[in-house]
């Protein structure tokens, strides 16, 4: 059959390929866009941001790798700071450096369970010696020097020190703590050693008071013109007396004693007694 002469020719009809999806452009029937990993072609006019998943106005020309998640496989791709991909296209995950992130392994001190959870390795034996802690020394090392110490101070016969202090107080050493003579004064001072050859110490004070005790004596005196009221005590004797004195030397004395009361009087300093009971 002849073509007619007036016959059009419309040419191919195809895809047009518009790149990766823009929610800000108009696309239209048969656009063609790559989005998250596959291509989808408009087989409907969307609105503007309609996503290529939706089926009422895109279809899926190519199917592509989905992102993994939690529970589904899919495309991952390096986050640049803890792992990162080389020229070859190889996977690696960085060391970690005091101030980066990135993969650790355990070491003498550090001890990875096979769970991966990362503890302190706390295994030590103890140290043979007394020693300091040295800054930088791994922590068997310290805690074997700290056990030590702990075994000493608790052994009272290993421990010279807290033994001075218990068993020989009472010596007057510099070389001993600061403690022990204290204590040696205070020992001395209570009088409980011998007495100091020089100073005052508790001993000679209290032998001094008791000493003047015995012969104390104390009055309370009243005067009114030739008239003298007084009473006093007298301990050396004993005694509790009252005393008028009425002038010209004479003077009348009532004195009580744990013995007796006894009357008299004195006249020009001679004492008569008048009655005793």
């Amino acid at each position: 059959m002849a073509m007619d002469e007036t016959e059009v020719i419309y040419g191919t009809i195809g895809e047009v390929p518009m790149g990766k999806y823009d929610p800000n452009v108009k696309y239209e029937l048969l656009n063609l866009v790559s989005y998250d990993g596959s291509s989808y072609v408009v087989h409907t006019d969307p609105p503007v941001g309609t996503l290529p998943t939706d089926e009422d106005y895109w279809q899926l020309s190519a199917q592509g790798t989905s992102k993994a998640t939690v529970s589904t496989p899919g495309t991952v791709k390096p986050d640049g700071v803890t792992t990162e991909v080389d020229s070859n296209g190889t996977l690696s995950v960085k060391t970690a450096t005091q101030s980066t992130a990135g993969i650790v392994k355990g070491s003498e001190g550090i001890k990875v369970g096979e769970d991966g959870s990362i503890d302190i390795n706390t295994l030590f034996t103890q140290a043979t010696e007394m020693a300091n802690i040295i800054a930088g020394e791994a922590i068997s090392t310290a805690l074997g020097k700290i056990a030590k110490s702990i075994a000493v101070t608790m052994g009272l016969n290993e421990n010279a020190l807290l033994k001075n202090m218990l068993t020989n107080m009472d010596a007057d050493d510099s070389t001993k703590i600061p403690t022990s003579k204290f204590v040696h004064k205070l020992y001395e001072r209570i009088g409980m050693g011998e007495d100091l050859d020089i100073g005052d110490n508790l001993t000679a004070g209290l032998n001094a008071l008791n000493s003047n005790l015995t012969s104390l004596t104390g009055k309370f005196t009243l005067e009114t013109g030739a008239q003298k009221f007084v009473a006093g005590y007298d301990i050396a004797n004993d005694t509790v007396y009252i005393q008028v004195h009425v002038g010209s030397g004479k003077i009348y004395q009532l004195a009580i004693n744990s013995n007796n009361i006894k009357y008299a009087k004195v006249d020009n300093g001679t004492w008569t007694t008048l009655w005793t009971k």
